[in-house]
């Protein structure tokens, strides 16, 4: 069983946290090896951490990446001789990823996919032209992980809205027979 935490993350521990479940879902959610942070990599995304003039942030992201660890939600390494200073990388432990999730009142990126498909294929069959062509290739772009553009995974009033909008569209809009093509912008 997990240990429960009661704290809200600081900014650089939210986009740590964040950054090993963005590598955790590129992997399927099933990685064959540690999703592992190395915090030279990201040190763009913690201005706080790394700051030379305010060490607050720092020592805030510490501890609180620290009661993690006991928690049994993360492994740190740090850098050599800087213990409880300066953190080298962070480590997620796998089973430990629904908890992230509420922690960061994030959404897994499977449910947002398999919640779009599910309203595309909910309104597939009002449609036998063109506009089926559209959904099809956009349901198949969220089976093979791809963008679902110009439908989108965290917008649910924007895609209720496109989708409004496509089926609204008459079946002769498109006049050389056509299909409507969409390309996914990456």
């Amino acid at each position: 069983m997990m240990t429960s935490i009661s704290f809200t993350p600081s900014p650089d521990t939210a986009a740590l946290l964040n950054r090993l479940l963005d590598g955790f879902e590129l992997r399927g959610g099933q990685p064959k090896r540690a999703v592992r942070v190395r915090l030279d990599d990201v040190e763009a995304l913690l201005p706080g951490y790394y700051s030379q003039t305010d060490p607050a942030p720092r020592v805030v992201a510490n501890e609180q990446l620290a009661a993690l660890e006991r928690a049994g939600w993360i492994v740190l390494e740090w850098e050599p001789g800087q213990k409880g200073h300066l953190l080298a990388s962070v480590t997620l432990t796998p089973t430990a990823t629904p908890a992230l999730y509420v922690l960061l009142g994030r959404e897994p990126q499977a449910a947002q996919r398999r919640r779009l498909r599910d309203r595309l294929l909910a309104d597939r069959f009002r449609v036998h032209d063109w506009r089926r062509l559209a959904l099809d290739q956009t349901l198949v772009r969220l089976e093979a992980q791809q963008s679902p553009t110009p439908f989108t995974l965290h917008d649910e009033d924007w895609n209720r809205d496109l989708l409004e909008a496509l089926l609204a569209l008459p079946e002769d809009v498109v006049e050389d027979d056509s299909r409507w093509d969409i390309e996914a912008v990456e």
